[in-house]
């Protein structure tokens, strides 16, 4: 049997429905690929395909474990559908190939380590005392950044100072402490191992090139990581739960892929050993199957210090595990065997392309060798090289930055390093979060004038006791009153006067002492005559809906959310299981009845939208009795919008750029220049794809309704680079600077054509990296276009500008269609 039969993948996949709708494809994309001519010495394109496709089946079987969820698979199916969408079987197939590419150079092959073996650990003369060494590993602890050297020394007192797939004591351990030398003894135990720190995540993940460790971990996301990924950011690689003792054949086998752990379901910190050719090692197996756990003296002296000696991430050993099954189902750890054996023997480049493959793992993994290859000709050899066979360079973000850099004096921008911004960090609750003032906070003040002058009612809703990263722990108390006419000096008087003024002290010292706290309480009060206040309570609940049997999401109860940041009144960044969202919720103040969210839920669930550039909602959140609505999650995408895409891109040109409306004198806006010096920064492949993913999608809400509220503000950039569009449901008001000239005119609410001018000025917003722009009038504007400078690959096309200004004319008859639009715009490169 050949390499090629060895790892094909098989005809029947036995994926659900969603599998199997792109098994099909796949498989035809293996069979273009082991049809391409045999010239290259790594066959990049079969083993693409094979990897994706392995991933497929090997997360469907494993969705299951209680490990990994069912997220990834889902995640690999969306990643898979987005490459035939609209596509010729070509570019279906490339893009699939590409994709599988890209697993394997940020996800496989951060596994694999080939840092090369490290030392064990040195014999001392002098042997330290046990028990004092042992204390201060544990005082290190939490308390120092963590090293290569300290997580060594605490796995191994964690483990007890064995291997703890062989369970044999470290070699250099025994030299140092008589105390293991008896306990060897005790056991009945002749033979020693010489131990090395295995990384569950290898830390090659963490070196050279920023980009690529970004790419890496968000990768890593997709499996549903979460907060998982954020703690291996720098130094953290190294802590414990990331790191296991293992003699030095182990871990040469589990770096290179050829050893996993596999979790066994149902049994905690259990795993089975798996792997390839096993049987050649010489060091024995305890077992083949093993179950970690903290050594007992040392989980006895880390409990009288405080500290805990964490063990191995199941998790982080369950997307190895996959990943490994992957490497070896697909031929890609003989793949980079092959090409890691090829870089310690050759060191200067062939003409024809064929060493693209290990030109692109010798630039990932060792920028200083890229170097000598030679400067300015070796990074456009780099680029030639790579577009001969067929290598996306936009996409694979990790191969051609640094050499790039060093080439052309700066980093070239890519969607996907967009999609991961280096300067957002994981957001940690805040210990200061609850409010200082005796836990009471103002939620709200509103006055009522009734139709007379001054207003004569008011109201201030206290919150009591709140903590501000959980919901429903605080009070509300809706404190209600009228204007006193029997007493002029007053509380209710001077606030109504003011409209304004909370007097929090009456509210501690004379109010709450007197009423009985309940979730939501309403207070109405009156101050007599002899100064006293009177009070009467009544119920002033908030009215949330049902939620309707037609919604079948997930349900979550609101319980299990935790709040890290308030981005907008009703909009926050939360954590569900260590996972980020966005959480769009009803309001909990008494007045707050209205049920739009629930109505733009009922429109996303209803639709079916299947496109992959709007963003669904994947969770509803509901009450503690699981039957009542508060809202709805979707993903967390840090990058943010387009608009601050661009204000970051651009930061010293102000916020909003003015646009003029078209008159008989003004200036062709196809020849107009953007008011800055500061030219484009992107490709406009980049930018042509985005407009691609934005048409898409309004053309998606427009088969189901038109929307009425495109602009850029409600587009996201995701992680993999990829447009998101949100807030999509249908709404009758205007966003000021999108309203189309005939907005002011009876007759066009919703429609077609409002929807297309308002694309019209995204689209150009795009092209010209526009954030925010003011409109003084809602006649047609006029255009300025920002320049590429000396960049040909940067300019925007005539036909495409053609095309923005179609969308713009007054008439709102003339404007073209999103299908004649994206239609035209796959048409122009």
């Amino acid at each position: 049997m050949d390499d090629d039969e060895a790892h094909q993948l098989p005809t029947e996949c036995g994926l659900d429905e969603q599998g199997c709708s792109v098994w099909t494809e796949i498989l035809e994309a293996e069979t273009d690929a082991r049809n391409q001519p045999k010239t290259a010495a790594y066959r990049n394109k079969l083993i693409g395909i094979r990897v994706l496709g392995f991933f497929l089946l090997d997360l469907y079987e494993h969705a299951h474990d209680g490990y990994l969820g069912t997220a990834p698979y889902t995640r690999v199916i969306l990643e898979a559908k987005s490459c035939l969408e609209n596509k010729e079987a070509e570019d279906k197939y490339r893009d699939l190939q590409t994709l599988g590419l890209s697993y394997r150079n940020n996800l496989i092959r951060v596994f694999r380590s080939n840092s090369g073996s490290q030392p064990g650990s040195s014999a001392h003369v002098s042997r330290p005392s046990f028990d004092r060494v042992s204390a201060r590993i544990l005082k290190e602890l939490g308390e120092v950044s963590q090293t290569r050297s300290s997580a060594r020394a605490q796995a191994l007192l964690r483990d007890g100072y064995k291997c703890t797939l062989s369970g044999f004591y470290d070699s250099n351990s025994l030299d140092k402490f008589p105390e293991l030398v008896q306990a060897q003894e005790a056991q009945g135990q002749e033979k020693a191992t010489y131990t090395q720190l295995a990384h569950i995540f290898s830390e090659s993940g963490q070196d050279g090139d920023p980009n690529y460790a970004a790419t890496v971990l968000a990768m890593l996301e997709m499996f549903g990581l979460g907060l998982r990924a954020q703690t291996l950011y720098g130094a953290k690689i190294n802590d414990l739960h990331n790191v296991i003792t293992m003699s030095m054949d182990f871990h040469y086998a589990f770096d290179n892929l050829k050893l996993w752990l596999e979790p066994v379901p149902g049994m905690v910190n259990t795993y089975d050993i798996r792997g390839r050719n096993l049987q050649r090692l010489i060091t024995p197996f305890k077992s083949q199957r093993v179950t970690f756990a903290v050594e007992p003296s040392a989980l006895a002296a880390a409990a009288r210090e405080g500290k805990t000696l964490q063990l191995p991430d199941p998790v982080l050993l369950a997307i190895r595990a996959a990943c490994s099954r992957v490497a070896n189902m697909s031929g890609a750890a003989e793949h980079i065997d092959q090409i890691l054996r090829d870089l310690e023997e050759i060191t200067t480049l062939a003409d024809d392309g064929s060493m693209a493959d290990l030109l692109s793992l010798r630039i990932s993994t060792a920028i200083p060798s890229a170097v000598q290859v030679g400067g300015l000709i070796a990074a456009q050899q780099v680029t030639t090289i790579m577009e001969r066979d067929g290598i996306n360079i936009g996409y694979r973000v990790l191969f051609v930055p640094a050499i790039f850099a060093i080439a052309m004096g700066g980093l070239p921008i890519t969607a996907e390093s967009l999609g991961n911004p280096s300067h957002w960090q994981p957001l940690d609750s805040d210990a200061n979060f609850r409010n200082q003032q005796h836990g009471i906070d103002v939620a709200k003040v509103r006055f009522d004038a009734r139709d007379s002058e001054p207003p004569r009612y008011g109201s201030i809703v206290y919150t009591v006791n709140r903590d501000k990263n959980l919901y429903d722990i605080e009070s509300i108390v809706d404190v209600s009153f009228n204007w006193n006419d029997e007493v002029e000096t007053c509380f209710e008087n001077k606030a109504i006067i003011t409209t304004g003024y909370v007097d929090r002290v009456l509210f501690r010292e004379q109010i709450l002492p007197r009423i009985t706290l309940l979730p939501t309480v309403g207070v109405c009060i009156k101050t007599l005559k002899d100064s006293t206040l009177s009070i009467e309570t009544y119920e002033r609940s908030p009215h949330f809906f049902s939620i309707p049997s037609s919604i079948t999401l997930p349900r979550i109860p609101i319980s299990e959310l935790r709040r890290r940041k308030g981005l907008e009144a009703k909009l926050d960044i939360v954590t569900l299981h260590d996972d980020y969202y966005a959480f769009k919720h009803v309001g909990t103040l008494p007045d707050d009845d209205d049920d739009f969210l629930l109505k733009e839920l009922e429109f996303y669930v209803s639709s079916g939208f299947e496109c992959n550039f709007l963003v669904i909602p994947t969770f509803v959140v509901t009450d503690l009795t699981g039957s009542l609505f508060r809202g709805f999650l979707t993903p967390f995408l840090p990058a943010g919008t387009l608009s601050t895409v661009f204000h970051n891109l651009h930061p010293d040109e102000p916020r909003d750029l003015p646009l003029f409306p078209q008159g008989p004198t003004s200036p062709d806006s196809n020849t107009s220049s953007h008011g800055s010096h500061d030219n484009t920064r992107l490709a406009w492949s980049i930018k042509r794809t985005w407009a691609i993913q934005v048409v898409t999608a309004v053309a998606a809400i427009h088969d189901v309704s038109f929307w009425g509220d495109i602009k850029l503000e409600n587009i996201l950039l995701d992680r993999s680079g990829h447009c998101q569009l949100i807030d999509y449901a249908p709404v009758s008001g205007y966003s000021e600077d999108y309203i189309p000239p005939e907005g002011i005119l009876p007759g066009y609410d919703l429609s077609g054509p409002r929807d297309i001018f308002a694309l019209g000025l995204v689209l150009w917003q795009i092209a010209s990296e526009v954030g925010r722009f003011n409109r003084d009038s809602v006649r047609s504007p006029i255009l300025v276009w920002r320049d590429s400078g000396d960049r040909p690959q940067a300019e925007t096309p005539t036909q495409f500008r053609d095309l923005v200004m179609s969308c713009l004319v007054e008439e709102p008859e003339k404007r073209p269609s999103v299908a004649d639009i994206l239609s035209s715009l796959k048409n122009i490169h």
